[in-house]
């Protein structure tokens, strides 16, 4: 967009820091809510499961653990950025390297740091539900081939993803690094086109991984039927999948549109920070509490039958 002078542009920013300030304290309190909620899917996980071993359930209460640091780093994250952007709103838009106390910009660097981790372990949690979804299908006495080749492609896509979130973050860590020790800018832009191809892959792979989980437990549920009580939780863990590949496919659309395809001249835009809690996080945590709900039966050896094969 073009500007007649400077302090169009600074108004413009001030107007994007102010919008972005009051979007950024509503997603704190849609953050918290999601982390109330993520405490409370990993109490039941850890008190009513108690007696229930088997892999499915382990994988569970770890998705329930990340998913909750996550909302944790996030809330944190989010409560720091608040400050910063009304303090940036009130300067007229001038960047965080801009802003003469230092108290301030150690804190915007503070949420950086902090921001990263918390997308590293978004990551973490979501290829973790997904092998948790298919080990979940698994969870039968009479497991076909099918099932146990789907448990060891869901094992080699949660490495994969995990290797791949570590190195994507790791980059970005890199290049936060670099700039606090003065590097150039200019200097550091192939570690930034790097990131983003990388974390297009990472979304690209996560999505991939919902729609493999999503097939999987659809294969299952039709295979059971015959037996509704079985039907039952077999459609919990469907729904879970669905909300899954919703919170995926919301990821991989807006990374591909402001990243790729249509840069926002600010970044993102502001409504963005409560829409990704709303299509992101939340259907997280409802695929947890439908698993949770699901595997009440999981450690019944009667109702185990429910996944049926596939063949």
């Amino acid at each position: 967009m073009y500007y007649d002078n400077e302090d169009d542009y600074f108004e413009r920013w001030r107007q994007h820091a102010s919008i972005l300030y009051r979007n950024v304290i509503a997603a704190a309190v849609l953050y918290s809510l999601a982390f109330v909620g993520g405490i409370a899917v990993c109490i039941f996980a850890f008190t009513k499961l108690r007696g229930h071993n088997g892999c499915a359930v382990s994988w569970l209460k770890a998705s329930c653990i990340l998913f909750t640091l996550y909302c944790v780093l996030e809330l944190i994250t989010s409560a720091i950025a608040a400050p910063l952007e009304h303090e940036e709103a009130q300067y007229y838009g001038r960047g965080y390297a801009n802003i003469d106390n230092d108290g301030l910009e150690n804190l915007s660097w503070a949420q950086a740091y902090l921001s990263t981790i918390g997308e590293w372990l978004h990551a973490i949690a979501k290829a973790v539900i997904c092998i948790t979804i298919v080990a979940a299908c698994a969870t039968s006495d009479r497991v076909g081939r099918g099932l146990r080749a789907c448990s060891a492609v869901s094992y080699v896509v949660g490495a994969l993803a995990f290797a791949l979130a570590t190195a994507t973050f790791g980059l970005m860590l890199r290049r936060f690094y670099l700039v606090t020790h003065n590097v150039e800018y200019y200097q550091l832009n192939p570690l930034l086109v790097a990131y983003l191809y990388s974390y297009l892959a990472l979304a690209c792979l996560l999505a991939a991984a919902a729609i493999f989980t999503t097939v999987v437990s659809m294969s299952v549920v039709s295979k059971s039927m015959h037996t509704p009580a079985h039907s039952k939780s077999a459609k919990l863990v469907v729904f879970s999948g669905v909300l899954m590949l919703l919170s995926t496919l919301f990821r991989l659309a807006w990374l591909v549109r402001y990243a790729f395809i249509a840069p926002a001249e600010f970044g993102t835009p502001a409504y963005l920070t409560v829409l990704e809690v709303i299509l992101d996080a939340w259907p997280m945590l409802g695929a947890l509490a439908l698993l949770f709900l699901s595997a009440q039966g999981w450690g019944d050896k009667s109702s185990k039958q429910y996944t049926g094969t596939v063949a």
